[in-house]
């Protein structure tokens, strides 16, 4: 008796833990997380049956919306289409369901290409990554990407509109466009995974653009947030 009272609480016990841990699962739904503006950087690769070709790399830019639906935009150099396009665009629409997310993306005829690509895969929890496979009819490959910034919702009603990072000489630079009517202060934060952080800033002119030096390529392993004024708290 005594034996079968101590499995009956072990078993309640392990049943209470496992609806936790249940709840503690669905709570951890990266919608949450990735709401409004963000920018992803990542690389697609090619099937192993192919003869070796490299990864390609490209970021994604996104807006997702509170039910889940996204639009966004991808970017990648020219390694398939005609030349002298030096790069090559696509747009992309798809949705995020729970931890689960499809998207179409489809070339928008830069150098010749206009062909559409299904992507399929998984956000982590946090909403720092996202993994899987694209396909286009029986030919297909794997994808991943990793989350470069986040503006987040609040940010849509800004008159600055931060564009993409781009690389040059081995730096990494930051535009921010102004339709404001004053000049204003824009923060910038990269956080490291050491925990070390980067606080930078640049003044952005009324109705133009400036562009601020994130330094070096290595700039990669960081998470990135801004907001206009000084002083920007890292998260």
């Amino acid at each position: 008796m005594y034996t079968r009272s101590i499995f009956a609480r072990l078993g309640l016990g392990v049943a209470f833990a496992g609806l936790a841990l249940i709840n503690g699962l669905a709570a951890a739904d990266p919608l949450d997380k990735l709401q409004g503006d963000s920018q992803w950087s990542g690389q697609y690769f090619y099937p192993d049956s192919d003869k070796p070709r490299a990864p390609v790399a490209f970021t994604l830019t996104l807006r997702v919306s509170a039910d889940g639906s996204f639009s966004g935009r991808t970017e990648e150099p020219n390694t398939f289409g005609k030349q002298p396009a030096p790069r090559l665009y696509a747009t992309v629409r798809g949705a995020i369901n729970g931890s689960g997310v499809q998207f179409t993306k489809t070339y928008d005829g830069t150098g010749g290409v206009s062909h559409s690509v299904a992507y399929s895969g998984t956000v982590s929890s946090d909403g720092s990554s996202m993994s899987g496979s694209w396909r286009i009819k029986d030919y297909s490959g794997a994808f991943n990407l990793r989350l470069v910034q986040h503006t987040g919702a609040a940010a849509r009603g800004s008159c600055i509109t931060p564009g993409q990072l781009r690389t040059t000489d081995s730096f990494v630079y930051w535009n921010f466009r102004s339709s404001c009517d004053t000049d204003r202060l824009v923060s910038v934060c990269a956080r490291y995974a050491n925990g070390n952080n980067n606080i930078l800033a640049v003044n952005v002119p009324a109705r133009q653009s400036a562009d601020i030096n994130l330094g070096h390529t290595s700039l990669g392993q960081a998470k990135l947030s801004w907001k206009e004024g000084g002083g920007i708290p890292c998260p």
